[in-house]
Formats: structure tokens, C-alpha cells, sequence
């Protein structure tokens, strides 16, 4: 989507990926929930592959930047009753 890519025939840097990432948020084109399923899917599935080792410790690298990006401005509840 929009360019983003973990394929090492692309190479596209860290900073290229979650720029990319970056974009997807800010423009409201994916929200982070989106990208975290999305990218948890693709490492679910080619996880245990053994040629796509690469691809997954980027789509972790790209998972944890996600969670992590903008932290400071989402909202928190806290829930003292249920």
C-alpha cells in the first residue's frame, strides 16, 4: 500500500518504511489499529518460513514503531468499575 514494502529487492530503509508508515496515520488513510493487524497478519503468517526471516524482523522492526509512534497523543482512559 503506497509504496510500503519489506521486499529486499525494494530495499527501502527503516526510515523509508515507517515514513511511509508515518504518511498512511497522518493522512488518515489506515489508522494505527489497521497497520497493527495488518502488519501482525503478515508476520503470523510467514513467521515460521524459513525465507522470510528478513521480512519478518522488518515487519517487526515496522510493528514496533507503529505501536510506539505518537504514544503521547492517544488518548487514556483509565476504567476504576466495571
Amino acid at each position: 500500500m503506497c509504496g510500503y514494502s519489506v521486499n529486499q529487492a525494494d530495499n527501502l530503509t527503516a526510515a523509508e518504511r515507517q515514513g511511509i508508515l508515518q504518511y498512511l496515520i497522518d493522512s488518515k488513510v489506515s489508522s494505527k489499529p489497521e497497520i497493527i493487524e495488518y502488519l501482525n497478519f503478515f508476520i503470523k503468517r510467514n513467521g515460521k518460513r524459513q525465507n522470510m526471516e528478513e521480512a519478518v524482523r522488518r515487519w517487526n522492526e515496522d510493528l514496533r514503531w507503529v505501536r510506539e509512534y505518537q504514544l503521547n497523543r492517544q488518548r487514556y482512559f483509565e476504567i476504576s468499575n466495571i
